[in-house]
């Protein structure tokens, strides 16, 4: 009875896991920014999320985030999470969905560009 139980709640955790979802799905840490609230300039930002880490230049033109530039990304097997920085151009938010099989990847590269718009990182107007 308790085998049955166990397997059960085994087949449902696992029909439930999902790696396309999106980042900023309340429990990552990961904010909205209003991109049309940023001042023109290039900003940089850091994170690390246990092994993986990553450091970004972000530039924004207009209210709008114009490029992405991946500077440092330490990543095991997470480098095709790089590819998120054309989503989060193309959407103009960090509520992307997480690239499937880089998700830590994908969340920390995600932070760093939050943290490069939201902390005092400007480095040209």
């Amino acid at each position: 009875m308790i085998l049955a139980f166990l397997l059960i709640i085994s087949f449902v955790s696992c029909a439930s896991n999902n790696d396309a979802q999106p980042a900023n799905d309340g429990q990552q840490g990961i904010e909205s920014v209003d991109f049309s609230q940023i001042p023109d300039g290039n900003y940089t930002g850091s994170a690390k999320k246990f092994v993986v880490r990553a450091t970004v230049s972000v530039d924004v033109k207009d209210g709008e985030v114009t490029d992405i530039e991946i500077l440092k990304h330490v990543n095991g097997k997470g480098k095709k999470a790089e590819a998120i920085t054309a989503d989060v151009i193309r959407e103009q938010s960090l509520d992307v969905d997480v690239i499937s099989s880089a998700t830590l990847s994908s969340r920390t590269i995600l932070e760093a560009i939050e943290n490069a718009l939201t902390q005092d990182t400007k480095t040209t107007e």
